[in-house]
Formats: C-alpha cells, structure tokens, sequence
C-alpha cells in the first residue's frame, strides 16, 4: 500500500514539478542538452545531462550496456524468467540485488519509478507505455534490435547517450572486423540451406525478417523460409520442411539437444537430418544468436559449421578470448563457454 501511494506521489511531482517530454522531443530554451539522441522509433530525445542512473530492463539491451562500460551505472536488476541468467552472475553479479523494472515486453512503472532513473531504454513492444513513462520526466529511448542495421545503430545511440562513444565505436570496429573477416574466408563458397528452429518446438520457423536471419546469411547460409511472411516465430507442418530440404538444421540458444531429431522417424529424408548436420547456437553464457554483442562470435560459430575448413583453425577461439576481455573484463575460452 505504501509502495502504491509512494508512486502515485512520484507521478504526481512529475505532473506538475518535471518538464513533460511528450515523445521526447521537447527542449528548454536556453538549457545545456548532453546529447541528442535518435531511438528506433524516430523520437528526437534530449538528454540534459550525462545520465548516471540507467534503466536497462531486460537482458538484450544490458547485456549491450555492460560490454560498452555502462555497468557502474545501470540501477536495474535482471528480470529472467528462469532467475538470473548465467550471464549476469558471470560478468555482473550485483545486478541481480537491483530492482527488476520490467521485461521484453512490459515496464514495471512502480519498480521504475522507485530506482530514480535519469535515462531508460524501453523495449519496443512496451513503446505503448510511453506516455506513462514520459510522466516521470526522464528520457526514455525506445530500442528495437531485430535487426543487424538495428543493432549497430543500437550501440550507437547508447553510446551516445551514456558518454560512451568510443567504447561503442570499440565494439562496433571488433563486431564488423568479424564480418569482413568471415566473408573473406567463405567468398566463393555456395550458400548452405539453413532451416532455423525456436528453443521450444521443431516446427517453429525463423522469420526472414528476425536477427537470426542475418546472422545465418553472414555465415553463408540461405535461410529455406523465406516465404514466410509473418514476424518472428512461425509455426509449419513438418511436411512444409521435408519440402525446404535444408543441407543444415540449426537451434536456437537454449534448445533441447539437436540429437533428438535424429531418432525420430518423421524427421528422417530431411537432407540435414540424414546427415547429422544439426547444431544448436552456444548459449551456456551469453546466447549467440541474439542481438548481442557476442553475436559477432556466433557468426564465426556457425560459418565453421556451414562451410567446415574455410575457417581459419584457431580464429574462433582467438576472438572469443579477445571479445571477453576486452568489452567484459574475464577470461574466457570455447571449452570454459562449452562451445562444441
């Protein structure tokens, strides 16, 4: 009850005590701004000061500020819903003693209201919350990363925003050095047939239109669903994939073991399951087929499988050592990662 009238009582000194940002485009005459800032949604947003209190509600858009240095300021907790995932306990364990303000798809207004914040991110599919948050009187950039464009531009605006600038332009240099690196080793090679399945169900397809889809076309794979049309996950009969006939089968992080297929009889004529070429994306940490910054790593991952020799012996391996130390601070390897 004290809770609830505590936050009736923040939103109402907003009303009348905070400047209104009303879509995030409204400034002060004559008032220094730090930044100005574009989100995905096209808002104008004006950021007055360096923002020490930041609201990263749910782990793809912390695990971003983390890697670019936004640790020591970020006041919200990790809101898994299977608990604190492996990756705050390895890299940012005090995370998981903050308030968790929200998820992927919904801000907790109370919890949010409660840390003070002076920037927050919103998840795109909680942008229609908006104009409770702009009562608060604060910041807020609206983040969709679904796509690699997307992503970048992601890192852009958060490094903007935060002050830092050149720890993202670090990132986004690692990030695309991978890219050109990895199109050099495969230029020649033929695409790979790639049918991609979500952690929970077989016979729910990529999207053309989500991250993964990209990730799969930088490491030289030809997504077989591209006539889907619908937005990310996409149910289909396993007769629709006996036509697509992918030469690989690859999981999304976090699946149930890629073996299981193998055994079943209704899977088998499938050119991917007849060869044993089914792979699930690493995700013991981090999950590599995410709009993450270790999404560059998952990149290597997966053209190693799709086009086996090309990459070089050694590479993953050296760039997974370089990436965590640099934008994370820790050692760590493909066995310490469980990478196979």
């Amino acid at each position: 009850m004290k809770q609830k009238f505590k936050f009736a009582a923040i939103l109402m000194l907003a009303v009348f005590g905070f400047q209104l940002w009303a879509g995030g485009n409204r400034e002060n005459s004559g008032t220094e701004v730090f930044a100005k800032v574009t989100d995905h949604r096209g808002r104008k947003v004006l950021i007055q000061k360096k923002p020490s209190r930041l609201v990263t509600p749910f782990y793809i858009l912390s695990n971003t500020a983390l890697a670019i240095g936004c640790r020591d300021i970020i006041v919200s907790g990790d809101g898994g819903k299977g608990g604190v995932r492996p990756f705050i306990k390895e890299f940012a364990p005090e995370l998981a003693e903050k308030p968790v303000c929200g998820s992927a798809k919904a801000l907790n207004l109370e919890a949010l209201a409660s840390v003070n914040p002076d920037l927050i991110l919103v998840p795109f599919k909680a942008a229609d919350q908006l104009p409770q948050i702009e009562v608060l009187g604060v910041p807020a950039l609206v983040v969709e990363p679904e796509t690699m464009e997307n992503f970048f531009s992601y890192v852009e605006m958060l490094g903007k925003a935060t002050g830092k600038n050149i720890e993202a332009d670090k990132l986004l240099k690692f990030y695309n050095e991978i890219l050109n690196d990895v199109a050099g080793f495969i230029k020649g090679e033929a695409p790979v047939s790639v049918y991609m399945n979500s952690r929970s169900d077989a016979l729910n397809a990529l999207s053309p239109k989500m991250f993964q889809a990209e990730l799969i076309k930088a490491a030289g794979g030809k997504l077989v669903t591209e006539d889907i049309r619908d937005t990310y996950w996409t149910k289909v009969s396993l007769e629709q994939v006996h036509k697509y006939a992918p030469q690989v089968v690859v999981m999304a992080a976090g699946a149930k073991k890629a073996v299981a297929l193998t055994s079943k009889t209704e899977w088998k004529g499938i050119p991917a399951v007849d060869a044993g070429k089914i792979y699930t994306f690493p995700s013991s940490v981090d999950e590599w087929d995410s709009p993450i910054p270790s999404s560059c790593l998952g990149i290597i991952w997966l053209a190693d499988k799709l086009h086996p020799g090309k990459i070089p012996e050694n590479y993953l391996e050296t760039k997974v050592k370089a990436f965590y130390k640099e934008f994370f601070g820790k050692e760590k390897d493909l066995k310490s990662l469980n990478v196979e």
